[in-house]
């Protein structure tokens, strides 16, 4: 409230006197004008300069109310939202409750045709029915389809259902700080990822001096703005690791930070860095409390002379290069002369082929003219042809990384570089030097090979060759038509493989190559349970005792060899895994095995277990027998390969004299009878009897040796041609063969007459979904499958149950919201008041102030109409 300005009593000008007054009358009407401002509005302050205090508080209360406005906006969107899915999920249940009812009739084996196709048709409507719910939307976007709500998550892909969105939800602001999730994915509710190749196989990604320090630990990083301390001797250097970004920095300043001369290096290599000490030993710790030299691998608390470094983890990215999964890359630091000419070399593939290479540096080019050659050896070496005198060590560099057929990497070695700007513009020196690389191994991913995908009908071959980085490799996998959904893990060291396709077999296997065992993402591996084969059937059914599950789980595996027959009979007793069915198959026989005459592997193309001899497969071979004859040897050979050639024979030669060479033969006689007559003809050879004895039995040749002496006559001699067999045979049979996949559907036995036997793929995984569910039982009552009729309604169980609990979650959220709501607008009352206590005028103190300002100005205004009716006379 503004003052009243005083009339001052002493002897004043009239001009004093007036001014005074005007400023009273201006200062009453400023003050009336804003009271009525107040009264008229019911705001006590207009400008921020009214009152700074209250202005900064209204303003902040102000945005605390139109953000709070937006939350009970969004809290109304988000409960419009899910009171939408809320509706379709108890459609969904409803839909689903009534398939079970009806395939609840049909379970049993005396359900009629009729029967089942009325439920094969409800089946078909719920399939319908549940699709058109799965793409429920609101306000076009839809409910189902995880953070993916502009396009509709489930589709037709030919007999399968696919879904096409993803895990995550969509959220928003409920509460200052706070996101809820505003809808809930379709594999939540439906079911549409499937859950079984996780990657089994840490693929170690290997360390470069690129490697980002965010990378390590498995993505957990190193603690910013770090330093460790080096001890060597008595004397304490700590270095500043703030700077680092990648490894590569913190090898750099470690080396830059420890004292002149005292030759400590740091190499990374491997998985992590590799401390190098000088000659007078090397302690690294930590400083001040802190974890940096820990998280980096170099912690060191005891001085040492010998290198050492741990590994550090690093995460895979989607830039992480293919090449440095699978094992190691031999790396060198070497000097190529005097001052600036050191260099550091790294192989371009992983393996231990590139350790210990030899480099010569010889003479013989001219300037711009050098030439490389690399020899794989072993030991590998690299022969560099320069100018002496002239080639820089740069020069060296750039001829390394520019020849394709040097399967290394160079760069610059900056340590020990004076001054730094000239580093790699030191004369390279002529010189040989031996075994410089080390830390290669393992060995590259089979990329060339490519995967074996089955996802659905048929079998596709995914090729790999061109793939350079995990990125390349999974948007490979995620192409639409092979329909899955491939990423890096949860931890960062593998990679998930999963199917989108509802209703499909699915699988992952080799191509000739061993690319998915090493991505660990094989579905029929060493590890697969038994008990998970044929769609969770498993593979072994158990008796009350192991006598009646042996009954029950025969499994034969028979072996001719050289027409010797073997069977051997597989114990099933304790078998849990596919490795468990490969050691029992090698066991010895008296353990239930084959005593190493069988062995079983994983098939190298595609999915399966294969049976395989352990000898060489031997060709049906004839019968024969050699026969000393007349100074000669008369060889009988069956005509025809197999046992029915063995046969026994006596072979007599006479002579009545007279008549020529003839032969009687005796089919019918114990033992078969040759009788041969000389005829009384003097020039007969053993090659004349040879033929006259073929000619006269059948189905068997006989040849001389010789074929020149002269035939003689001998007693019966017995022939004995044995020797022969069928080609050799390889037969498994049995019900355990069969649920192992050994057997065709409908077949008892399975014999080759090559060196092995395939499985079929009976572990193929599969979308745990209601749409999975339905296909198959509609496939179960096409074929009349009582079995998978059963299966499929105990699945449908897990359905429902899925279903309602997704209602029961969308209905907590619900409760939630109207919590939330609930407290907003307590809030916003809350917030009102103490914007109207910061804002708003007192009316009942305005009117007040407003009464007294009028008597004042009425007040001034009389005192001033008083004053200016004075004239000099009245001063007389």
């Amino acid at each position: 409230m503004a003052a009243i300005f005083p009339i001052p009593t002493t002897r004043t000008s009239d001009y004093l006197a007036r001014t005074r007054l005007v400023q009273q009358i201006q200062s009453d009407q400023v003050d009336l004008i804003r009271l009525q401002t107040q009264l008229s509005t019911g705001r006590r302050i207009f400008l921020p300069s009214d009152d700074p205090g209250a202005a900064v508080r209204a303003i902040t209360l102000q945005r605390t109310l139109e953000r709070k406005g937006q939350l009970q906006t969004n809290i109304s969107s988000a409960a419009n939202k899910l009171t939408v899915a809320e509706g379709s999920l108890t459609q969904v249940s409803d839909v689903i409750n009534n398939v079970r009812g009806s395939t609840l009739a049909v379970v049993d084996t005396i359900s009629t045709d009729e029967q089942r196709q009325a439920v094969l048709k409800e089946v078909n409507e719920a399939l319908d029915s549940l699709a058109h719910f799965a793409n429920s939307q609101y306000q076009d976007t839809y409910l189902f389809g995880g953070s993916l709500a502009l396009q509709p998550p489930f589709v037709n892909a030919g007999n399968y259902i696919e879904y096409r969105g993803n895990e995550a939800n969509l959220q928003s602001h409920v509460e200052i700080g706070r996101l809820f999730d505003t809808n809930i994915s379709g594999d939540e509710i439906f079911g549409g990822l499937s859950e079984a190749v996780r990657g089994s196989v840490d693929l170690d990604l290997q360390a470069s001096e690129g490697t980002y320090l965010s990378q390590l630990n498995g993505g957990q990083g190193v603690s910013p703005n770090g330093a460790v301390e080096l001890v060597i001797g008595l004397n304490r250097y700590v270095v500043d690791l703030s700077a680092a970004h990648t490894l590569g920095d913190a090898a750099r300043l470690i080396e830059e930070g420890a004292p002149a001369g005292s030759g400590i290096t740091v190499d990374v290599q491997g998985d992590g860095l590799r401390v190098n000490p000088g000659p007078g030993g090397l302690a690294i710790r930590e400083v001040s409390g802190g974890r940096t030299a820990s998280e980096l691998g170099i912690r060191q608390d005891t001085q040492t002379l010998t290198s050492f470094g741990d590994d550090v983890n690093p995460s895979l990215r989607k830039t992480s290069r293919l090449s440095d999964l699978g094992g190691t890359k031999a790396t060198a630091r070497i000097s190529l002369g005097a001052a600036n000419t050191s260099i550091k070399l790294r192989a371009t593939a992983n393996g231990a082929d590139f350790n210990g290479l030899d480099l010569n540096v010889v003479d013989g080019a001219t300037p711009g003219a050098e030439s490389a050659a690399y020899t794989a050896g072993p030991p590998p070496s690299l022969t560099i042809t320069v100018a002496e005198d002239s080639t820089t060590t740069q020069d060296v560099i750039d001829l390394i990384n520019a020849d394709a057929a040097v399967p290394f990497e160079a760069s610059i070695d900056f340590f020990g570089a004076d001054p730094p700007d000239q580093a790699g513009q030191g004369l390279v020196a002529l010189q040989s030097q031996t075994s410089i690389t080390s830390g290669g191994a393992g060995s590259a991913l089979d990329l060339s090979a490519g995967l074996r995908i089955t996802n659905g009908e048929g079998e596709v071959t995914v090729d790999t060759s061109g793939a350079q980085t995990i990125e390349d490799l999974v948007d490979i996998l995620n192409q639409p038509e092979f329909g899955l959904s491939a990423q890096i893990n949860d931890t960062a060291d593998g990679i998930d493989v999963r199917s989108r396709r509802s209703g499909a077999d699915f699988a992952i296997g080799e191509n000739g190559g061993t690319l998915a065992e090493d991505l660990g993402i094989r579905t029929y591996t060493y590890t697969s349970r038994l008990d998970g084969f044929n769609g969770g059937r498993g593979v072994i059914q158990k008796g009350v005792n192991d006598t009646e599950t042996r009954s029950l789980n025969d499994f034969t595996i028979t072996v001719r060899d050289q027409g010797v027959t073997t069977t051997y009979e597989i114990d099933p007793i304790g078998l849990s895994t596919v490795q468990d069915l490969i050691d029992r198959i090698a066991a010895p026989v008296s353990q239930g095995g084959t005593g190493g005459a069988v062995v079983a592997t994983l098939a190298a193309t595609g999915n399966g277990l294969v049976l395989s001899r352990a000898d060489a497969v031997d060709a049906a071979t004839p019968a024969t027998v050699d026969v000393a004859y007349a100074g000669d040897t008369l060889t009988f050979t069956a005509d025809s390969a197999g046992p029915l050639g063995n046969d026994d024979f006596t072979l007599q030669v006479i002579d009545s004299g007279s008549g020529g060479l003839s032969s009687t033969y005796d089919p019918n006689a114990d033992p078969k009878t040759i009788v041969v007559d000389l005829g009384g003809s003097a020039s007969e050879t053993t090659a004349t009897i040879a033929a006259e004895v073929s000619a006269a039995v059948g189905g068997y040749s006989v040849t001389a040796a010789d074929g020149t002496q002269p035939a003689a006559t001998v007693a019966p001699t017995a022939v004995a041609v044995a020797g022969g067999f069928d080609a050799d045979e390889f037969t498994v049979s049995g019900s355990l063969a069969g649920r192992l996949g050994f057997l065709p559907e409908g077949q008892g036995t399975v014999t080759s007459t090559g060196a092995s036997v395939t499985a079929e793929d009976r572990n193929p995984q599969a979308v745990e979904s209601v749409f999975n569910t339905l296909i198959r039982l509609r496939d179960a009552l096409k074929d009349n499958d009582t079995i998978s009729i059963g299966e499929a309604f105990a699945d449908l169980d897990e359905d429902l149950n899925r279903a309602t609990f997704a209602r029961s979650e969308v209905g907590a959220r619900l409760q939630n919201l109207d919590v939330l709501e609930v407290r907003l607008e307590d809030e916003e009352v809350q917030l009102r008041s103490s914007l109207s206590d910061a804002i708003d005028a007192d009316i009942a103190e305005v009117i007040s102030d407003f009464t007294a300002r009028q008597f004042s100005l009425q007040a001034s205004l009389q005192t001033t109409a008083n004053l200016l009716q004075l004239s000099v006379l009245n001063f007389l």
